[in-house]
């Protein structure tokens, strides 16, 4: 890192620094789908369990399913944002020589 630059790394070191964070970030996104999946199917679960209790119409059903269906629209476009993220580190990655994950 430059002195007095924050945390930047030296010019020296920036292309092994890009490196590092390419791995970092193919490894977060290959966890994102399976991680964010259980969080919806959770969801899922528990707007299930509330609407068991006596008392619920057709109208709190509706706002169930929407709130559900909204988180998933936001689980979507995640995914699709980590794919675009994961091929444009893979091939930075492949690149430099570098497979990642390691067979």
């Amino acid at each position: 890192m430059v002195e007095g630059r924050g945390l930047r790394p030296a010019k020296s070191a920036a292309g092994d620094v890009r490196l590092i964070h390419s791995r970092m970030v193919v490894d977060a996104c290959l966890r994102y789908s399976r991680r964010a999946l259980k969080n919806i199917l959770v969801l899922l679960v528990v707007i299930a369990v509330v609407l068991f209790f006596p008392g619920y119409t057709v109208r709190h059903v509706l706002v169930g399913a929407g709130v559900w269906l909204a988180f998933f629209a936001v689980y979507l476009i995640g995914l699709g944002i980590a794919r675009l993220r994961l091929a444009r580190h893979r091939n930075r990655l492949a690149a430099s020589g570098v497979q990642w994950p390691p067979p």
